[in-house]
């Protein structure tokens, strides 16, 4: 608000924003001006806005072939200056076998692009695997991001 205590017939400019890491959706809020004399009637209003899931892309940035793909670190960026937790999902198939294994982490996004460093288990895939990626939002669960990267089964003859 530009001014703490108003004279009649003054007026005032309120500036509403989101409190970081709010969940994506529709939030509503009443706002009530209280006045100094007791005599007054309390004055309100509603303000209401959306929270939108943030843009995010993935990328791995030492994505390296030695008989299997091996990778260190993914590389989580977001382009609209999104701040908070996300869910990140890791899960490694096998298509051959059916066996599956998963790493899953809270991560804190503070910057516009972070690294991270997925458990060794979901690090590496051979022929016939399969790592899928999946980004929800923390509190949601909303997908906010899939991929899957495939290594191929090889036949030799």
């Amino acid at each position: 608000m530009t001014q703490a205590i108003l004279q009649s017939p003054q007026g005032a400019t309120f500036t509403v924003q989101p409190k970081p890491g709010l969940p994506v959706g529709m939030h509503t809020a009443t706002v009530t001006v209280f006045p100094l004399v007791a005599t007054d009637i309390p004055q309100s209003f509603n303000v209401s806005f959306t929270v939108y899931a943030p843009e995010i892309n993935i990328s791995i940035p030492d994505l390296d072939f030695d008989g299997m793909f091996n990778y260190n670190t993914l590389r989580l960026s977001t382009e609209d200056g999104f701040i908070g937790n996300v869910f990140v999902e890791i899960n490694k198939h096998n298509t051959l076998s059916g066996e599956s294994k998963s790493d899953e982490m809270i991560v804190n996004i503070n910057a516009s692009e972070i690294n991270i460093t997925p458990d060794l288990s979901v690090r590496t895939f051979d022929a016939g695997e399969y790592i899928e990626i999946l980004i929800y939002e923390n509190n949601t669960r909303q997908n906010l991001f899939a991929r899957q990267i495939v290594r191929p089964v090889l036949f030799e003859f």
